[in-house]
């Protein structure tokens, strides 16, 4: 169940490019999200 709501909420977002002098380049990273159960 967990997995199918992060799916979704995953779905929802929308991303821009990483731009540099005005032309976008690849770039990777990572982010540790924090989950809370109530």
């Amino acid at each position: 169940m967990v997995d199918q709501i992060l799916r979704e909420t995953v779905a929802t977002w929308r991303f821009e490019p990483f731009m540099v002098d005005g032309k976008p380049i690849k770039a990777c990273s990572e982010k540790a999200f924090k989950l809370l159960f109530k």
